[in-house]
């Protein structure tokens, strides 16, 4: 996929702040994708609207993956910290995106 299009999943799974946990712990994969990573300029000001926005939201994701062990270990498995998910989607699937920074 296109940083574009990483991008805008990544500010609309930000903005609507809505995952199912348990859909998130019993995915089928885990695949990160680390917005921060892909973006530059006016993106990165909207990450960080989007974050600054959406901070009680993100808090409560974040301690929500903290406390299933299996999605940490995964998370943690492709060396990301817990503390850097701004957002999740959960896919068709039955995989999740998680969207670090």
């Amino acid at each position: 996929m296109s940083t574009e299009t990483n991008f805008g999943r990544a500010i609309s799974a930000i903005r609507t702040s809505e995952y199912d946990i348990d859909a998130v712990a019993s995915a089928s994969s885990v695949t990160v994708v680390d917005v921060e990573a892909e973006v530059q300029g006016e993106n990165a000001v909207a990450l960080d609207n989007a974050v600054a926005d959406n901070e009680d939201d993100i808090a409560a994701l974040q301690a929500a993956i903290e406390a299933d062990a299996e999605l940490s270990a995964a998370l943690a498995a492709q060396d990301v910290d817990v503390s850097s998910v701004v957002a999740v989607e959960t896919n068709a699937d039955g995989s999740v995106t998680v969207f670090s920074r």
